[in-house]
């Protein structure tokens, strides 16, 4: 497992290592397991870095640091598109 946003590589780690399996990586089921007080904290820890990971902001961040330029500035992010084209 390389990073958090790996769902089938988690699911499969957390069966392996803690014997729990879940149905599911949807945000309310890992957010019903982190309020479990019979989990490892280890799993707790692993199942909140998960649901912080799986935010499209955080994806978001990512591609706009990308596209910053060498001198720091970030360029070309408001395009117009005339009427003669559906740049929507």
């Amino acid at each position: 497992m390389q990073t958090a946003t790996q769902r089938d590589a988690l699911l499969q780690h957390i069966v392996s290592t803690v014997g729990i399996t879940l149905p599911d990586m949807q945000a309310s089921t890992l957010q019903r397991r982190i309020n479990d007080p019979d989990i490892p904290p280890a799993l707790r820890e692993l199942l909140s870095v998960r649901l912080q990971s799986c935010t499209t902001s955080t994806s978001k961040y990512k591609a706009l640091l990308k596209s910053v330029s060498a001198n720091g500035r970030l360029r070309g992010t408001k395009q117009f598109c005339g009427a003669s084209r559906t740049g929507r």
